[in-house]
């Protein structure tokens, strides 16, 4: 049966079995606080999240992390955060394999988790699934000027997804305000 994670309002629809395929929320504390020793050992081992990213992988993953979170999060905190991500990822891997081969599955994820390079499909990899197995498609918001794929994932070689879907731009508010605002209001209620 297929997997979402994310919006599944067309597996609903289509009447698809829906799969929970993010880590719980201890457990992604625990990682975030501890890393993976936080985490059990063979399940550390079975999620192959004993494996480290590549090193660009992972300044590229931390430098994701760092910009996503407004450049507010202290050096310090990247490396369990890029873990928290990480594990996020191999448990998307994890509900994709425990779902079977009978019709396949599917994952509605952020483009962080879709991609080739250190997303869901890396953890896939590592866990035995062959690439031919699994198709990656990132769905990208268009900017004005930029109109080359290479303007949004790099060289387009393949190690971001197989596909890129380009989207309209929506307007939102920014993340990066929302953040600032609840950080100051953290500090102010800490002041004496």
């Amino acid at each position: 049966h297929p997997v979402f994670s994310g919006n599944g309002a067309a597996a609903l629809d289509a009447q698809l079995q829906i799969v929970a395929a993010n880590p719980t929320r201890d457990e992604t504390r625990k990682a975030g606080r501890e890393g993976n020793a936080g985490l059990a050992v063979d399940e550390v081992r079975r999620l192959a999240l004993e494996q480290p990213l590549a090193q660009a992988q992972a300044a590229a993953l931390a430098e994701e992390i760092r910009l996503s979170h407004c450049d507010m999060l202290p050096a310090t905190a990247l490396g369990n955060m890029s873990l928290v991500q990480r594990l996020r990822d191999a448990r998307m891997a994890d509900a994709l394999l425990g779902v079977g081969e009978w019709k396949g599955a599917f994952l509605i994820a952020g483009n962080g988790h879709v991609r080739r390079d250190r997303g869901v499909p890396l953890y896939l990899a590592r866990r035995c699934i062959a690439d031919a197995q699994v198709t990656s498609v990132m769905h990208i918001e268009v900017t004005a000027g930029k109109d080359r794929v290479e303007d949004y994932v790099g060289e387009a070689d393949g190690t971001h997804a197989d596909y890129v879907v380009f989207t309209a731009r929506q307007t939102r508010p920014s993340p990066c305000d929302e953040m600032r605002r609840q950080l100051e209001q953290m500090q102010a209620t800490k002041k004496p």
